[in-house]
């Protein structure tokens, strides 16, 4: 009789531990699955910020120019003197601001501030900035000497 029960005994607890193992694979695909899920939800939640923030930045620079303000000016963000005109790209190249992988400059800094960093004068930088907002073709040149080529006209 006690044999018996011990093999009940053994027989339920073989079928709670299947049970358990069962339920614990169900738990382990579904928490897969809402990984999964949360990814594809925070890659698209990135590509809406994204979108979003470039079409504030879109707004600032319409903004300012209906306002009649200087297109640019030296407080303001890079990135969104960039949203203004993406030519602004290659004037801070012509400075070697952010043209190239070894002068890359944070777009969240002031124009005063990458200026600053990287001792170029502001008044040549301003002035070359005003060039693309005035419609000039030629734009001036920075002050330091350099081998490499420089962009002049667009």
């Amino acid at each position: 009789m006690i044999d018996v029960l011990i093999g009940l005994t053994a027989l339920a607890a073989l079928g709670l531990g299947s049970l358990a193992l069962f339920r614990q694979r169900f738990l382990r695909d579904a928490l897969r699955d809402a990984q999964r899920r949360l990814y594809l939800v925070q890659t698209r939640l990135n590509e809406l910020e994204s979108t979003v923030q470039r079409e504030v930045q879109a707004l600032r620079g319409l903004m300012r120019q209906q306002s009649g303000d200087p297109r640019f000016e030296s407080t303001m963000k890079i990135v969104d003197a960039i949203a203004i005109d993406p030519r602004v790209r290659d004037v801070l190249a012509q400075f070697h601001l952010g043209g190239c992988s070894s002068c890359a400059v944070d777009e969240d800094h002031t124009i005063a501030q990458a200026a600053m960093s990287y001792g170029v004068d502001l008044d040549l930088l301003m002035a070359a900035l005003t060039a693309l907002s005035d419609r000039q073709e030629s734009l001036l040149s920075p002050s330091r000497p350099s081998n490499l080529l420089q962009l002049t006209e667009f």
